[in-house]
């Protein structure tokens, strides 16, 4: 979904931040802009007319030429070329809608957060690379779970599979030995002679040659962070405390929440044999699911709902 950015004067101060970082600090901020290209970009009207220690917004720092930037102290530590990024990237939104007061802030919807550079001091509410953009835009999702969209999603389980499928492949890849592989089975050979995971393969090799060639504690650990991972990836919450209740019963659980249609579904990773328990609301058990959300066993509500869910269900 689209949130809604608001660039504020502050952010844009650079006096304050120490030369041999400057350059960095507006590569990160650029990588922000490039990531929030969905977002509506705003700009608070006091932006374009505040003295900056180096004079004007536009004048004097996006549209500045480099012998008029070059002049300025507190431009200073610039590289041309970041420079030259910067003002093609604003090329391609020239025109920024601008925000007069804070009532007019406010009657934008949810969610809204100013940004700007990075600066030495913690700005509340205010996003400054791409990694404080996607935490943002994590939280909000996480917290309101019917804003995310599903129309993506391959199966029940998980709303973005692309997420999952390029963690798993960068996994793989960096971690089993290409030598062990089954490689016809999970991979295509290039004309350069090394192997490529063929897309519908990349689970497949994961748990083939990754997962179960692990000794049992080494498998919970894996198991443990990867399957949070993937949780935290796709918005579900943490259910803290249904985790600490049924972990008495039933050690090696850790359990995710998230509402889809309305309806809450439930994920309990399995730290023994790396898959997920997917259980609906009413705590009846819907299969047994690969770390992709695909399917490896059929349900067995008998033996795999939670054992105190009238406890802690509605806690979160």
């Amino acid at each position: 979904m689209m949130g809604n950015i608001r660039l504020i004067p502050m952010g844009f101060e650079t006096v304050d931040i120490v030369e041999n970082e400057r350059n960095g600090v507006l590569l990160e901020f650029l990588g922000m802009k490039e990531a929030a290209k969905e977002d509506n970009l705003y700009a608070d009207v006091s932006l374009f007319t505040y003295p900056f220690s180096y004079g004007n917004f536009y004048d004097d720092f996006v549209y500045a030429s480099w012998d008029k930037f070059r002049t300025k102290s507190s431009l200073k530590g610039f590289a041309q070329n970041t420079i030259q990024y910067l003002q093609s990237i604003w090329f391609q939104q020239p025109v920024i809608q601008t925000i007069s007061n804070e009532v007019e802030w406010e009657s934008k919807h949810e969610p809204r957060i100013n940004a700007g550079l990075r600066k030495p001091i913690l700005i509340p509410n205010y996003i400054y690379d791409s990694n404080t953009h996607s935490q943002w835009m994590h939280d909000w999702l996480t917290a309101n779970p019917d804003m995310i969209n599903w129309e993506s999603a391959v199966n029940d389980v998980f709303p973005y599979p692309q997420k999952i499928h390029s963690f798993l492949q960068k996994l793989v890849e960096e971690q089993c030995n290409p030598s062990l592989w089954h490689k016809e089975q999970y991979a295509v050979l290039r004309p350069d002679g090394t192997w490529h995971l063929r897309d519908t393969e990349i689970v497949n090799a994961f748990h083939g040659e990754y997962l179960r060639h692990l000794d049992a504690a080494e498998r919970r650990a894996v198991s443990e962070r990867i399957g949070t991972h993937i949780c935290e990836l796709n918005h579900y919450q943490f259910e803290e405390e249904g985790s600490r209740i049924e972990s008495q019963h039933n050690s090696g659980r850790k359990i995710f929440s998230i509402k889809k249609n309305g309806h809450k579904q439930y994920l309990s990773v399995d730290f023994v044999h790396g898959m997920f328990e997917f259980i609906d609301e009413y705590n009846v058990h819907q299969g047994e699911k690969r770390f992709d959300g695909s399917y490896n066993s059929d349900p067995t509500p008998e033996t795999h709902g939670f054992q105190e869910f009238e406890k802690w269900k509605n806690l979160l």
